[in-house]
């Protein structure tokens, strides 16, 4: 089962960048965007447009990302 982050270090790798990389890009601290990524929930709307604008990511992309980091685990959604 996928983690609800590995779309986007999935997207960073496909990039050719560190996740160190994608912060200073993105214009966040380094140990808020592992924060981020320990606790998926705590991603805000900022810190997600600068992440896809480092990344230059599309909008089909985008939302798909943040869907991924949006669903609760193990929680019965449908």
């Amino acid at each position: 089962m996928l983690k609800s982050t590995d779309l986007l270090r999935q997207a960073v790798k496909e990039r050719g960048l560190t996740l160190g990389a994608l912060a200073k890009r993105a214009r966040i601290p380094r140990t808020t965007l592992f924060h981020r990524l320990a606790n998926p929930d705590s991603f805000d709307i900022s810190n997600l447009r600068n992440i896809f604008d480092a990344l230059s990511a599309d909008a089909d992309e985008a939302l798909t990302i943040t869907a991924a980091l949006l669903w609760k685990e193990g929680e019965d959604n449908g």
